[in-house]
């Protein structure tokens, strides 16, 4: 056997097929985002859903959320 009969383990960088989850999930992004307003605007909500939801919307506004980006 040589050492092209066994796939390299992906070492660095994304998972393999990470691509097509991120597209897809990319796809519900306006859903989410009204999803996480309706929760914060919402006076009957938890305060704490509430401000987890505020906290969401802005940390995605301002660039600030997870995700490895930023």
């Amino acid at each position: 056997m040589n050492s092209q009969d066994h796939e390299q383990p992906n070492t660095g960088g994304r998972p393999l097929g990470s691509k097509s989850i991120r597209t897809r999930a990319g796809r519900h992004a306006q859903d989410a985002i009204e999803a996480l307003a309706a929760v914060a605007n919402d006076g009957t909500a938890p305060t704490g859903d509430r401000v987890r939801a505020a906290e969401l919307l802005l940390a995605h506004a301002h660039g600030t959320a997870g995700g490895g980006n930023g």
